[in-house]
């Protein structure tokens, strides 16, 4: 059976042939049609390395990171490099994705200055495998072409839209990489996932008309992109499917994947990394009461921090969110972990959803995140303190696409949009859980995450 991917492309490739008339390609009947369509628009999306990020910013090397020729600066962390040239193969189903921009590390007084610029990315469909390649530039030049990072396409899908996208696709440094990377890191190692969007034109004019797969970027089917008229439900209404989006606190995010602690962040259970550092909770399970407003709703997923070596270890799972819109708290296990901020809750055609709400810590939150340092109770977060705000997009029709309830494209998962934010290293548990690394590192202290907890509800 063809993968996903597979299939994807070769209805991408169906649709190119068929839509060439729509783009000026019709031709006589003994002229063959044109293998390639020109790339004109799109972006290609990269944080580069987490951890990186976080030692360049952190208070070790003090530097600053930024971008600059055309590439910008997300609140995920990531980088966003413009797509100017480049070809779709509708023979072989190969993209080849060249951007502009640059993004520039610089730290420790100028002696980590470290710039990737020019990315482009090229696929190999059959194989399901790609190459990005980049030029880097350090203080002895700069290094042209280089091929950074083998690409993983297996069981990913093209995304067919106003442009045909692929996100998240897994990324592993190359030896070539490696070398270009001043040897922070070794070849092999995981770098963040590479997220793609294309859209071609027609051959020889270079004019932005279609996608690959055939659309013209500027119209959508109406029966399928313009919803009808909306549909206001009543009554007790069973959850069938969903799922919530929340990066936890970004700061022990940070904390946990940086140097001083040195450890991972895990998911199972149902539960993943969005790949802007927020996680996705699936499986929603419950009921909302639309007269009420009353809400019940709980999520599959587990997300495990481990650090120290073992010492740090911690599971958030069993997620909940329960109670009316003026009232809603987020729940861990039995633990009432968060109040977010007042949200409408409304379902309107099988479906609601809430973008961005803003959580703050409770004082059983506050306990949650205490930990034994050096023998004693120690609590990272007080109550109040705000966390990462939580999204989420719920189902009450088995026909309700959840693509299309997702308040991902509204809202980052981190705060908001529009605004560049570098990560950091956080605040006040950096500076505390630092104090305890170090304590360990001395042997003079032992870390132990409150009774490692399994939140078992």
């Amino acid at each position: 059976m063809q993968s996903p991917t597979r299939r994807s492309l070769a209805a991408l490739a169906a649709a190119a042939f068929t839509a060439t008339a729509a783009v000026g390609l019709a031709a006589a009947p003994a002229q063959a049609q044109p293998s390639e369509f020109p790339i004109v628009d799109g972006s290609i999306d990269w944080g580069v390395k987490e951890s990186f990020r976080n030692y360049v910013t952190s208070p070790i090397a003090q530097g600053e990171i930024t971008t600059g020729d055309g590439a910008t600066a997300g609140d995920d962390g990531t980088y966003r490099f413009p797509v100017t040239d480049g070809t779709y193969d509708v023979a072989t189903h190969d993209v080849v994705a060249q951007s502009e921009g640059q993004v520039r590390f610089w730290g420790h007084d100028g002696e980590l200055d470290l710039a990737f610029s020019d990315l482009r990315v090229e696929t190999d469909h059959a194989a399901e495998t790609g190459v990005l390649y980049l030029d880097v530039t350090d203080a002895e030049g700069t290094d042209e072409d280089v091929p950074f990072a083998d690409l993983d396409f297996s069981g990913l899908e093209w995304e067919q839209g106003e442009y045909t996208s692929v996100a998240d696709v897994p990324a592993a440094l190359t030896a070539e990489g490696a070398e270009a990377f001043a040897g922070f890191y070794s070849e092999g190692q995981e770098l963040d996932p590479v997220s793609i969007a294309v859209a071609a034109g027609e051959p020889g004019t270079g004019d932005e008309t279609e996608t690959p797969d055939g659309e013209d970027p500027g119209s959508e089917d109406p029966e399928e992109s313009t919803p009808a008229e909306d549909e206001q439900v009543g009554g007790v209404l069973e959850i069938v499917d969903g799922h919530a989006d929340w990066g936890i606190k970004e700061s022990f995010r940070s904390y946990v994947t940086g140097p001083i602690a040195d450890g991972e962040i895990d998911t199972a259970d149902g539960a993943s990394e969005n790949g802007n550092g927020t996680f996705r909770f699936t499986g929603a399970e419950g009921t909302f009461d639309s007269d009420t407003g009353e809400l019940d709703a709980a999520f599959d997923g587990t997300v495990h921090f481990t650090g120290h070596d073992g010492e740090l270890d911690l599971s958030v799972s069993d997620v909940a969110l329960r109670g009316t819109g003026d009232d809603l708290s987020l729940y861990v296990g039995g633990t009432e972990l968060a109040e977010l901020a007042e949200v409408e809750l409304d379902a309107v055609d099988g479906g609601l959803s809430v973008s961005g709400a803003a959580a703050t810590l409770t004082e059983d939150g506050a306990d949650f995140f205490a930990a034994e340092v050096n023998g004693q109770e120690t609590r990272f977060y007080e109550a109040g303190e705000e966390l990462d705000p939580v999204s989420f997009a719920l189902a009450f029709d088995e026909d309700v696409d959840l693509d299309d309830l997702d308040p991902a494209g509204t809202d980052d998962g981190n705060g908001g949009v529009g605004v560049p934010k570098l990560p950091t290293t956080g605040a006040e548990l950096t500076w505390v859980l630092a104090a305890a690394g170090a304590l360990v590192a001395g042997g003079a202290a032992v870390m132990v995450l409150a009774r490692r907890r399994a939140l078992a509800a």
